[in-house]
């Protein structure tokens, strides 16, 4: 079922594996002297010296606070998180938002009563490469995964759910535990909402699947070096000031000025420096 959004809580330390390189630009930290800000035309995050990864070549900023609980904003892409510690996969529209959160089983490392090898579920960065209705399974080719999203890095990993029969006929009961033998298991009902959701989008960009038992850390507080990553909510032109020396960069919806016209999932990421905003990086489109 669809789920509302909500503002992040403290949260833990990052540095598991991280599946592709990441661009470090520093340790992100939450900046305290600008409040997280949701309006019906963007959103406010507030980081400071941002972490960001260039993984499939779009860049991903990860963020430890702001007005959703993604781990990571990928500006004008849907994402999805997988999270180890409490079992659950949520998924994230382009924008930032939680769209959906289900109960799932990652791998149970080991053998199971069978003799056959269990592994854990590889923590980091991985992207969706195909979707199909079904897929039989190379350790017993009778067992069928339904709704099958592969992802990469690794072997024949993937999210999904089982037809539940003979020895996964109560599967289900144990969503919420780490059960699988390496992959991400759905109840049925949430791996048919999954893969209608993803629909063709994993074709048109690299859909982000982020798997972590960590979630990033809170740093200590630097008011030095403060960044402000506005993601764009409602489509229209925007006056945005590329320079600002006000408390916060100025941007608004302004439908009848020559504004830059921003769509949905567009991003804006301000620096300060020497008490001067100015835009360090965008999506921003030139007036048409």
């Amino acid at each position: 079922m669809k789920c509302r959004s909500c503002y992040a809580s403290h949260v833990r330390t990052l540095f598991g594996s991280i599946a592709m390189p990441l661009l470090f630009l520093g340790l992100l930290e939450v900046l305290l002297s600008v409040q997280a800000l949701a309006t019906n035309d963007f959103l406010m995050i507030p980081l400071s010296q941002p972490y960001i990864t260039e993984a499939y070549g779009f860049p991903s900023f990860f963020a430890a606070q702001g007005p959703t609980n993604a781990q990571i904003i990928t500006p004008g892409r849907k994402h999805i998180e997988i999270d180890k510690s409490p079992q659950r996969l949520r998924a994230y529209d382009e924008t930032g938002r939680l769209a959906f959160e289900a109960l799932v089983s990652t791998g149970n490392p080991g053998t199971d009563e069978k003799g056959r090898q269990r592994d854990e579920t590889r923590s980091g960065i991985h992207r969706v490469f195909e979707v199909k209705p079904s897929r039989r399974w190379s350790k017993d080719p009778r067992v069928k995964m339904l709704n099958w999203i592969g992802i990469l890095p690794g072997v024949e990993k993937g999210i999904h759910s089982l037809n539940p029969v003979g020895e996964f006929a109560h599967y289900e009961k144990l969503l919420g535990h780490k059960a699988s033998h390496g992959c991400i298991r759905l109840s049925q009902e949430s791996s048919r909402w999954l893969v209608k959701w993803i629909g063709e989008d994993w074709k048109a960009y690299p859909l982000i699947v982020y798997i972590y038992d960590q979630t990033i850390h809170k740093a200590i507080p630097s008011p030095e070096s403060p960044y402000l990553l506005f993601v764009i909510l409602r489509e229209g032109r925007y006056n945005v000031d590329s320079v600002s020396h006000e408390e916060v960069p100025s941007v608004h919806l302004n439908p009848d000025a020559e504004g830059s016209l921003l769509k949905p999932g567009s991003f804006i990421l301000f620096k300060k420096e020497v008490g001067t905003w100015q835009v360090a990086r965008s999506s921003m489109r030139n007036p048409e």
